[in-house]
């Protein structure tokens, strides 16, 4: 008699494979007792892992184009490839790349870990102010104190004094920066005997004593491959002898001098003329003052300058042209500054009436001279 559950194995066994007439009862059991549990595992896969949002901005390159390598490429600049091999690399790479990619505005996939720093806040403060031309009294408003709140709660918001010092304390950092730069030009008659001027260099000197000018000269000569110099246009200052003295020696050695160096140092006319009228201007020297400091003020910031253009519509002064700011080493730009001033003469009176802030312009420093009277 057979036992039960072998026969039923069997029966199983039959059913499942009838193309099988005599199996061991044993070896069949044996098997379906095996595959069970491997169908069981099978059915409970791990949960494929989320894609990267780093491939939202990049895109694998085909094998056949990086010899059989797996490579990627950014979709905004596409100047480099990086290797993406799952097995061996991860999307580190990738993600520093997009934190300084131009072309995705160096906006990672991800968020960057922010410190509060209330110098810096400070800082970019200042650089709002200078940068787009606002007034330091746009501080104390009332809805930008409220935004600032509500983007930083930590950061007190500065007076417009403490403004206004940050500004001069950025403008100082920044003048520390700036590099000494000595530019060359060349004047010559051609042989259609017109006057030409051409640029030759534009260099950055270590300093402005009279022999680092002169070396650098020597090399833009040198680089050109000028070796006849007739003359050379400088002004007063005491290092621009130095700096002919030391060139006159080596044009001489160059047998380079024209006229033996007679007409070598040749004063700039225009230098001598600004300090001829800046003396002739002695005794108008507070009514200029005067009129600067008014138009220091229009100009001082974006609303002042609108608010003098709609008194300009007011007084129906038919001038496209503004005033504008002399600067003190060229007299033509303190003539033009006079110039237009006297074409808004209405305007300046007109101002004293209708802006308080004008009147205290000139009233909270005493040294301030202004504003201009008529007989100005």
């Amino acid at each position: 008699m057979a036992d039960p559950s072998t026969q039923q194995t069997q029966d199983t066994t039959q059913d499942t494979n009838p193309s099988q007439d005599t199996d061991t009862p044993g070896s069949n059991a044996a098997t379906t007792a095996a595959s069970a549990p491997a169908n069981v595992s099978g059915s409970k896969r791990k949960p494929p892992v989320s894609k990267s949002s780093v491939w939202d901005h990049f895109v694998k390159l085909p094998l056949e184009e990086t010899n059989g390598e797996p490579r990627a490429k950014c979709k905004y600049c596409k100047d480099h490839t990086y290797a993406c091999d799952t097995s061996k690399h991860d999307t580190t790479s990738l993600k520093k790349h997009l934190l300084k990619c131009k072309g995705s505005g160096g906006l990672g996939p991800n968020l960057v870990p922010y410190t509060y720093n209330q110098e810096e806040c400070r800082k970019a403060l200042a650089e709002f102010v200078i940068c787009d031309e606002q007034p330091f009294r746009v501080v104390e408003g009332h809805e930008f104190r409220k935004y600032s709140i509500r983007l930083e709660p930590r950061f007190p918001v500065p007076s417009r004094v403490t403004v206004a010092r940050d500004c001069y304390k950025l403008f100082i950092e920044e003048s520390k920066k700036l590099k000494a730069f000595l530019k060359k030009s060349s004047h010559f008659i051609d042989e259609n005997w017109r006057l030409q001027k051409r640029i030759l260099n534009f260099c950055i000197i270590e300093n402005h004593r009279g022999d680092t000018i002169g070396k650098a000269i020597e090399k833009c000569l040198l680089g050109w491959g000028i070796e006849k110099v007739f003359s050379i246009t400088v002004d007063i200052a005491s290092s621009n002898d130095t700096t002919v003295a030391y060139l006159k020696k080596r044009l001489k050695n160059w047998n380079g001098l024209v006229c033996d160096g007679d007409y070598l140092n040749v004063r700039c006319c225009g230098h001598i003329l600004n300090l001829v009228v800046n003396n002739g201007l002695k005794d108008l020297h507070n009514s200029i003052f005067a009129i600067r400091n008014v138009v220091r003020y229009v100009r001082s910031s974006p609303e002042r300058l609108q608010r003098f253009k709609d008194l300009v519509q007011k007084e129906k002064i038919d001038c496209k042209a503004l005033v504008c700011l002399d600067i003190v080493t060229r007299w033509n730009s303190t003539y033009l500054m006079l110039e237009h001033a006297l074409k808004f003469q209405k305007v300046f009176d007109r101002m004293e009436d209708d802006d308080d802030r004008y009147n205290a312009y000139f009233k909270d420093d005493t040294h301030r001279l202004g504003p201009p009277m008529t007989f100005d």
